[in-house]
């Protein structure tokens, strides 16, 4: 199995070809074919390899941050190395951002507040 185009451009931190490519449509989320990469998505090689730049090109554009790696149900949360990710803080806030504001719009979870009575 093989990189989509897409995470090629992230796993080499090409910001710009990772742009065109998104505006040419293609399908942020989708994961690589074959076992080679493990159904990895382009956020996910993102992640691993940094840099922010990416990241947030690909978060902008609506890649989802709660999409599981099929091979072993990580999040691109947690392929950030700190072998191979570069801007490791900026990358890891970023993302625990956007997960964060996903959980609580997809109503995994609740601010408790006055408005919760009942528990």
């Amino acid at each position: 199995g093989s990189l989509t185009a897409l995470q090629r451009a992230c796993a080499a931190r090409n910001v710009d070809v990772a742009m065109l490519l998104i505006e040419h449509g293609v399908n942020i989320n989708m994961v690589a074919p074959g076992r080679e990469h493990g159904g990895v998505t382009a956020l996910g090689v993102a992640a691993r390899a940094g840099g922010l730049a990416n990241v947030a090109l690909l978060l902008g554009n609506r890649a989802d941050p709660c999409q599981q790696q099929q091979s072993d149900g990580s999040l691109p949360l947690d392929l950030i190395s700190w072998f191979c990710t570069h801007e490791v803080k900026e990358v890891r806030a970023i993302l625990r951002d956007t997960l964060r504001e996903q959980v609580v719009l997809s109503g995994w979870l609740t601010k408790l507040g006055t408005e919760r009575k009942v528990f």
